[in-house]
């Protein structure tokens, strides 16, 4: 027999709701997580291509600066994704 907390993991309420804590967790309570998130809105903000990009579904070419504002946007969001990760372990 399913127990209740299965059926609610399948229905992926449980894992949305650790994931909405975990991200207005961090955003509220470090400084380090909000100056990653500073920089990705600066780097896009300073790159209208990478604005195009992210938002649209739009074909673009990129020229070399915006393809390494690009790499810094990635890097940059990977490193927030690692805190993430961090904490939806602790949040067990």
């Amino acid at each position: 027999m399913r127990k209740k907390q299965d059926i609610m993991w399948e229905q992926s309420t449980l894992w949305e709701s650790v994931e909405k804590w975990v991200t207005k967790y961090l955003k509220k309570s470090h400084s380090e997580y909000r100056k990653l998130q500073a920089k990705a809105m600066r780097i896009v903000e300073e790159n209208p291509a990478l604005r195009i990009l992210i938002n649209s579904m739009e074909g673009i070419v990129l020229t070399p600066e915006d393809h390494k504002a690009l790499h810094k946007y990635i890097e940059t969001k990977d490193e927030m994704t690692i805190f993430e990760y961090e904490y939806y372990y602790l949040a067990g």
